[in-house]
């Protein structure tokens, strides 16, 4: 093991969820649901509903959201006997997702699938329409399908018709005409996720008011969530575990906007977060400015290019000498004015763990999360020490709602420079 990677158990960040306490269906109001305010440095806890979070955020702030939009990733399906089959797509394969979604005739994606004795080679077929699957390749539940319609439509069209909304599995039930609606953010612009980002799912216009009214600012970036965000962790030491790779795409303007924050910012504005998905693209490209400005920058000309790998941060981070954000932010907005670029595309699998110390996000808003999961360990990453039990154990005491349809949070951390 490198010396620069953190030793942890990761037994050491479970917890034990009753099954009643997971949310199966969203709440009537986005913006009812509970929100526990967690003063990470002084230790203090408080509760209030979700409507009230800009009264936590320090006017003149900067808020970044994650404008994903889910997918209809589930496809039902027939094999050639007749028997049941599901698809579930997870990610394009070799291709950017808006590329993939716009193809027509065919297109190939990574993808679960869900069936007995469905191997390499079989076609299977949709109730609906001329849908095609070629199982490519298959490992396990694992494939690469070759998905073959009308030239006519677009594979995002098919979808939109023939798909079905892909909650997530713990909920244990079949989408409903409701998580059409509520199984995406109100600001979801951009077509690739197969998950929702789903601390953006409590915002509403009445909170986007109120955080008008305190002069916050909203830059928008992009990281299509994929079906590692549900992957356990299943090895008892977190060197082993392989981290998922997730797509993002950030505008030059978004970048800029963030460098110009952190150079002008006033005492006390604050960097916030909306969910695991904007600090991981956040974090991700600060740490693309360090390697920027040290000389090893990836081909930025490579919309596949991996921008950071899973320990990347960690060697960079051993080597001393940290830039502030604003100086990094620069470097990657100055990499893509040489190459005559308006945005990055790429693939990140940033992985946040206890001994990380957030380089940009400052402020981090939240749903209630899986046992045995990544995001445990980025949440107690950025609460530092044993505080993140101490938020989960008053959650539990005080009857928040947990996972996707659960209740929010607001993580108040450490201010960066």
């Amino acid at each position: 093991m490198q010396n620069y990677i953190p030793e942890l158990n990761t037994t050491d960040y479970l917890y034990e969820l009753p099954a009643h306490r997971i949310a199966a269906f969203p709440l009537a109001e986005r913006d009812a649901s509970k929100l526990l305010v967690a003063d990470c440095t002084n230790a203090i806890i408080h509760d209030d509903t979700f409507r009230s979070v800009a009264v936590h955020i320090p006017s003149g702030s900067l808020m970044i959201v994650n404008n994903t939009k889910v997918i209809h990733a589930r496809l039902a399906m027939q094999k050639p006997t007749g028997g049941a089959a599901e698809v579930f797509l997870n990610e394009p394969y070799q291709k950017q997702p808006l590329l993939a979604l716009q193809e027509t005739g065919s297109s190939e994606w990574r993808c679960i699938i869900g069936g007995k004795n469905i191997g390499a080679g079989m076609e299977l077929q949709s109730s609906y329409g001329d849908l095609r699957a070629d199982i490519i390749s298959k490992d396990g539940q694992n494939a690469v399908v070759r998905f073959r319609y009308s030239e006519s439509d677009t594979f995002a069209e098919l979808l939109a018709a023939i798909g079905n909304v892909p909650i997530p599995p713990y909920l244990k039930r079949n989408a409903e005409q409701t998580d059409e609606e509520r199984y995406q953010t109100v600001y979801a612009q951009n077509d690739g996720s197969v998950a929702a980002p789903t601390a953006g799912l409590h915002f509403t216009e009445r909170v986007f008011a109120s955080l008008t009214e305190k002069e916050i600012s909203i830059t928008e970036l992009t990281l299509h969530v994929g079906l590692g965000t549900f992957e356990p962790l299943k090895a008892t030491s977190v060197t082993d575990h392989a981290m998922h790779k997730e797509r993002l795409h950030i505008h030059r303007n978004a970048i800029g906007s963030i460098a110009t924050f952190f150079t002008n910012r006033t005492s006390g504005e604050r960097c916030v977060c909306v969910g695991t998905t904007s600090i991981r693209t956040i974090e991700t490209l600060y740490w693309l400015g360090v390697r920027i400005l040290r000389g090893e920058s990836p081909d930025l000309d490579d919309a596949n290019v991996l921008l950071l790998d899973q320990w990347d941060c960690y060697r960079l981070r051993a080597d001393g000498n940290l830039p502030a954000a604003a100086e990094s932010f620069r470097a990657v907005c100055n990499a893509l004015d040489e190459l005559n670029r308006d945005a990055i595309e790429g693939e990140t699998r940033l992985i946040i763990i206890p001994g990380y110390t957030p380089m940009v996000c400052e402020t981090l808003i939240t749903n209630f999360h899986q046992p045995e999961s990544t995001l445990i360990l980025l949440v107690a990453a950025f609460c530092g020490g044993d505080f993140w039990r101490t938020i989960y154990n008053h959650a539990l005491a005080h009857d928040y709602r947990f996972l996707s349809y659960g209740d929010s949070s607001i993580l108040i951390g450490k201010a960066v420079r």
